[in-house]
């Protein structure tokens, strides 16, 4: 009988015969307890997370709109190089071109960077520096290439076979008119292809 009231002393110690429903709820609540601390550490690590996230989001508009603005910029160089030309300021207008086509390299504009090296050209051409022309010329058509900008390429391959006329080159003259125009072709069937 001895043993059995110690038994009895230990069971009541803890409650399980007092508090049946209390240990029952405990025994299935604990569970969702450990639970939902462990998903405030996993919510806590997602907000670290979405907070990262939103801050490299806001850095990327930052650069996207320095971006936007140094095009802007550039385009407006641009616009005052060619001014400039039809002015006959031709260094100032080099000047200018190139500060355009620094800032359109910031961006990875390669149609702009092509455009630019094709109005350097152009400056060296109205100069009748006409090698450096060829190798401005030779440049546009490289970041054309790279931008796909089929009508920028068919334009300075015919403005080399110019070059190349007053040059007295007139077989070199002939080869790149005949590509130019077969670009030219090209861009035109594809117009009338889309139509």
């Amino acid at each position: 009988m001895k043993k059995m009231l110690i038994h009895n002393h230990r069971r009541n110690n803890i409650g399980i015969e007092k508090y049946p429903l209390f240990w029952i709820l405990l025994l299935f609540i604990l569970p969702f307890i450990i639970a939902l601390g462990q998903n405030t550490t996993y919510n806590a690590n997602n907000k670290n997370a979405a907070d990262s996230t939103q801050k490299k989001q806001k850095q990327s508009i930052v650069v996207e709109q320095e971006m936007a603005h140094s095009k802007k910029i550039a385009d407006s160089l641009i616009a005052t190089g060619n001014q400039h030309i039809k002015k006959g300021n031709f260094s100032l207008a080099l000047t200018t071109v190139q500060q355009a086509l620094a800032l359109y390299k910031t961006v990875d504009d390669n149609k702009s960077i092509g455009n630019c090296f094709n109005k350097i050209a152009s400056i060296h051409y109205y100069q009748a520096n006409y090698p450096e022309a060829l190798s401005y010329y030779s440049q546009s058509i490289s970041f054309y290439k790279k931008s796909g900008f089929k009508k920028g390429i068919a334009s300075s391959i015919n403005n080399k076979g110019a070059i190349y006329y007053f040059l007295g080159n007139y077989p070199k003259a002939l080869d790149h008119y005949k590509q130019a125009v077969k670009l030219n072709d090209a861009l035109n069937n594809d117009k009338q292809t889309a139509a």
